[in-house]
């Protein structure tokens, strides 16, 4: 067909471009009939929907506002919620989906939306409500699922042997009938080189671009590495990445079944899931089994579920062996930390401690919202009401809308802590700016029972310690792995009362924080932490132990 003959520009031919994946195509045919059309409800949505997939959210919202103008449809509400949300927005957003749901009251997308939308700003229990109520629509829909799963790792009222069935229990909403890859292209027990393939969405500006970035830069010719890339939207952090790699595929615009083919038809020998049940995952992929052994690593805390994943990669500091018993794959144990962190390219000065010009400690944590629990805020509080005159960052996307700021705020008066004392900040995409962030804060709180990585690291390496709280799962023991792995153990609490106590006395002794600012970034550097080379032979020691196990026993 060609795509110049005017017939083609028709609604239909640009949703079937669009729902393909060929987002520019779909683009060119909407803006064709809207020139012809500009009050053609359908193209100005579906445009706007094609400006929310490539994060224009600004435009998204002008389209599909303009759409609803000429048709107040329900499913137009939804997205304008969507466009609003990726905006951080919440209750612009909310107010839309619950329009959507007012004139569709069983549209399970919208419950799924609300579900992200409160799982954005921290209502775990109405984000993992919405979850169900989304599946109790739709009960085979893995991606709500997934949604669900991920959701529950932030929850502080649900233990992990509950989490461990529910994973479990995604996969058996997985085809039956679903094609499994067997007859691979090389099983030899005496194999010399390796083809690793890593799969992920995010290869860019994300927690696992930034911990991927050692393993590929170090990788040794024993090991060909090909990255399997769903990146919708390539930023420098993709390109450098792209550069590391010894093949590189763009699988965005694949479905399931021809990513799997391609990697089967690779041979690929070790395939390594880097998402877990994150948003945009393969899991669906790796369900068909298109290389011998398949191992998880990095992106998600806790277990996939999946009997097709063999290994997971872990270290003795993230979880014990008592852990087995709550994972499907078996654990791999790394001799260190399982993380090894690449410092930021950006150049980024280190100023002296805040307090000494302020007069007061500022306490910050820069995690996802979703971790800051009433629990995290409850152990917050008690710390602020120890350190006299001592303020609280708490930065995150969600808080560029005031009603997500006024929860919060509202959250700590009930512990008896002024808003005077806490600075909201939003999101900010650029990189130096956000590290700059890092000189207003004299210690950062870690938060439990979901650590963070990134951050926890960023923070170190901005010259800022880290207190954590080691817990009895993955997701509470990363900064334990962290901490190990830079040399820092003293900033490690066993609990809540130890956490206090270590933030207080920290913020007893300036001298010792202004002199730990000016050292931690070569501490950092000159540790195991940010260690590529020692590191990638740890990783490669664990994927021939994988290989061994699975054909020389």
């Amino acid at each position: 067909m060609n795509l110049n003959d005017s017939n083609f520009d028709t609604i239909e031919n640009a949703i079937r471009l669009h729902q393909n994946g060929y987002l520019q195509e779909a683009e060119d045919i909407y803006t064709k009939i809207l020139q012809k059309s500009p009050d053609n409800p359908d193209a100005l949505h579906l445009m706007g929907v094609i400006f929310c997939q490539t994060d224009k959210n600004d435009m998204a919202v002008q389209y599909i506002k303009r759409a609803i103008n000429f048709a107040p449809e329900a499913h137009y509400f939804n997205s304008l919620g969507l466009a609003y949300l990726r905006q951080g927005k919440t209750s612009e957003a909310k107010r839309h989906f619950e329009e959507s749901l007012r004139q569709c009251p069983d549209a399970d997308d919208v419950y799924n939306n609300l579900g992200q939308l409160f799982q954005s700003r921290g209502e775990i229990k109405n984000a993992i409500e919405c979850f169900k109520s989304a599946l109790k629509l739709n009960h085979t829909n893995i991606r709500y699922y997934s949604n669900l799963l991920l959701c529950l790792n932030y929850s502080i009222d649900i233990d992990k042997k509950t989490i461990f069935n529910e994973c479990c229990n995604w996969e058996k909403l997985l085809d039956t009938n679903l094609t499994k890859y067997s007859n691979y292209k090389d099983e030899s027990k005496n194999k010399q080189n390796f083809k690793i393939g890593y799969v992920s969405s995010d290869f860019c500006i994300h927690p696992v671009g930034f911990f991927i970035e050692a393993v590929l830069a170090n990788h040794s010719n024993k090991f060909t590495t090909i990255c399997y890339s769903g990146v919708t939207i390539p930023d420098k952090r993709t390109e450098k990445i792209k550069k590391l790699c010894n093949h590189w595929f763009d699988i965005s615009q694949m479905n399931d079944f021809e990513i799997a083919k391609l990697i089967y038809e690779h041979g690929i020998d070790i395939l390594v899931d880097l998402t877990g049940h994150f948003a945009q995952n393969y899991l669906m992929v790796f369900a068909q089994k298109p290389a011998p052994v398949q191992a998880h690593y990095l992106g998600y805390p806790n277990t996939t579920g999946l009997s097709q994943i063999d290994y997971r990669i872990t270290d003795k500091f993230a979880d014990s062996s008592d852990s087995q018993a709550y994972f499907s794959e078996e654990l791999i144990f790394m001799p260190g930390s399982f993380l090894c962190y690449t410092p930021p390219d950006e150049k980024c000065e280190i100023l002296d401690l805040p307090a000494l010009k302020n007069g007061y400690i500022t306490f910050g944590s820069f995690n996802n919202i979703s971790k800051i629990n009433d629990y995290v805020i409850d152990v917050y509080s008690e710390i602020l009401k120890a350190v006299p005159d001592s303020k609280l960052i708490i930065k995150s996307k969600s808080f560029a809308d005031l009603s997500t700021v006024n929860i919060f705020k509202d959250l700590f008066k009930k512990h008896q802590i002024s808003e005077n004392r806490i600075d909201f900040l939003g999101f900010d995409s650029n990189i130096s700016n956000h590290l700059d962030q890092y000189n207003s804060i004299d210690i950062s709180l870690d938060t439990f029972p979901y650590n963070g990585t990134t951050t926890t690291c960023e923070s170190l390496w901005m010259g800022v310690p880290t207190i954590t709280m080691a817990g009895d799962i993955h997701a509470s023991r990363v900064g334990v792995s962290i901490l190990n792995s830079a040399g820092l153990v003293d900033f490690i609490a066993a609990s809540k009362k130890h956490y206090v106590d270590i933030a207080v006395n920290l913020s007893n002794n300036l001298d010792f924080l202004q002199k730990l600012r000016k050292a931690l970034r070569n501490i950092v550097n000159t540790s195991a932490l940010t260690n590529g080379k020692n590191f990638i032979k740890n990783l490669e020691d664990a994927y021939m132990l994988m290989w061994n196990k699975k054909y020389n026993t």
